[in-house]
């Protein structure tokens, strides 16, 4: 297998990235905040930044992960930390549409939904995982490319659901109690 220079130079960051925190499904969604693409790193030409995740050892989970698109990320991947390895394919993801009415939160079948408003106006990423595609006890680096050099405070949210659990798009949502969108 041919070692992927782009990859292997993103994979530098996983020593001084962030850690998010992930809840596991009895626990209420963490949301966090990341200040990312403030010190990238640089392959040939273009920004990376990322945000680490463990998986605790033992139990195997699916793995749900939501970010808000603040209008710069170009790109994106999870892959894990171990050199040489590829970025997770077969994933479930789905783009969620922004919010257009600033009481929707509050008209939704979730009132305790309280995302913080300076994020309301953009889409939220959702990933599902099954089980066979991460493993217990394993990192990840959840990595972003960014189109300019402008600082990025990307909202993050991770979820372990004990298992395997159904993370097809339409049931994405629900794994954060997110309201459904509205549709045209």
């Amino acid at each position: 297998m041919q070692k992927d220079e782009r990859l292997e130079a993103i994979r530098t960051l996983a020593s001084h990235s962030a850690t998010i925190d992930p809840a596991v499904a009895e626990a209420k969604t963490k949301y966090q905040v990341f200040r990312l693409n403030t010190t990238p790193v640089e392959y040939a030409g273009r920004r990376y930044d990322a945000v680490r995740l463990k998986l605790p050892p033992g139990d195997s989970y699916t793995l749900a992960i939501l970010f808000v698109d603040v209008g710069n990320i170009v790109e994106y991947e999870v892959m894990p930390i171990l050199a040489g390895s590829l970025p997770v394919k077969g994933n479930t993801r789905l783009i969620h549409p922004a919010f257009e009415k600033h009481d929707h939160e509050v008209e939704s079948d979730h009132p305790a939904l309280s995302l913080p408003k300076p994020w309301d106006h953009f889409e939220l990423h959702l990933l599902g995982f099954s089980p066979e595609l991460v493993k217990p006890a394993s990192e990840y680096l959840i990595w972003f490319r960014f189109a300019d050099a402008q600082p990025a405070d990307v909202l993050m949210a991770a979820t372990l659901l004990r298992g395997t659990v159904d993370v097809t798009p339409e049931k994405l949502p629900a794994i954060f109690g997110l309201p459904k969108a509205e549709q045209d």
